[in-house]
C-alpha cells in the first residue's frame, strides 16, 4: 500500500525511498560508524549513540536511529512516571510537592502518549503528527519542571534521569528533523 502523497508525507517517502544509501547491515564498525553520523546532527550525539546501538533493530538509518532513541525516551520516562509514583506515596513529601508530583505525573503520562504516538507517526508516514507529538513532549517535560521551579520545591527525581530525558526529547527532535527536510 503506498502512502498518501501530502506535503508531509512526500518528503518521509522520498527519504524512504532512499534510504537505502543511508543504510547499514554490515560489520558492528560500520553500524556504528553510520550510528555517529545519524546522531552528528543532535544536540547530544554521544547520549544519541548510546541510546540507539543497543536498541537498534535493523538497518542503521535515519527512521530507525529515531525509533530507537523514541523507544529509548519511552523506557526512561516509564521509570520517572515509577519515581514520581514512589515520591508521591513517601509521607515525607509535603503537600506542595505532592501536587506538583501530581502535575509531573500528568505531564509525564502525556509526554508518554505523545511518544507512542510519534511511534505511530513513523509507521504512518505522518510528518506532520511526528513534528508536533515530539514537540508536545519537549513542551511537557518543561511544563514538569516549571511546576517545581514555581513553587520553590525541589523535583524529587533523579537529576540525571531528568536531563536525559530532555536530552532525548531533543535528540528524537533533531533526527526527526533530517526526515523533514
Amino acid at each position: 500500500m503506498a502512502p498518501e502523497s501530502s506535503p508531509s508525507t512526500s518528503h518521509f517517502t522520498e527519504f524512504t525511498t532512499q534510504k537505502d544509501s543511508f543504510s547499514y547491515t554490515g560489520d558492528v564498525g560500520t553500524q556504528l560508524s553510520a550510528v555517529k553520523k545519524i546522531c552528528g546532527v543532535t544536540e547530544d550525539p554521544d547520549l544519541c549513540v548510546d541510546s540507539i546501538l543497543p536498541n537498534l533493530k535493523g538497518a542503521v538509518d535515519p527512521v530507525n536511529a529515531l525509533q530507537s532513541e523514541i523507544n529509548t525516551f519511552v523506557s526512561i520516562a516509564s521509570k520517572a512516571i515509577e519515581q514520581i509514583k514512589i515520591s508521591m506515596d513517601d509521607p515525607s513529601t509535603s503537600s506542595t510537592a505532592s501536587e506538583c508530583l501530581q502535575v509531573c505525573l500528568e505531564i509525564y503520562g502525556s509526554a508518554h502518549a505523545n511518544l507512542k504516538q510519534a511511534q505511530d507517526a513513523i509507521s504512518s508516514h505522518d510528518m506532520d503528527l511526528l513534528k508536533s507529538v515530539l514537540s508536545g513532549a519537549i513542551t511537557d517535560l518543561g511544563t514538569c519542571d516549571d511546576a517545581f521551579a514555581e513553587s520553590g520545591e525541589e523535583l524529587p527525581l533523579d537529576n540525571d534521569l531528568v536531563a536525559t530525558m530532555h536530552k532525548l526529547a531533543n535528540n528524537c527532535m533533531d533526527i526527526s528533523a533530517v526526515l523533514l527536510v
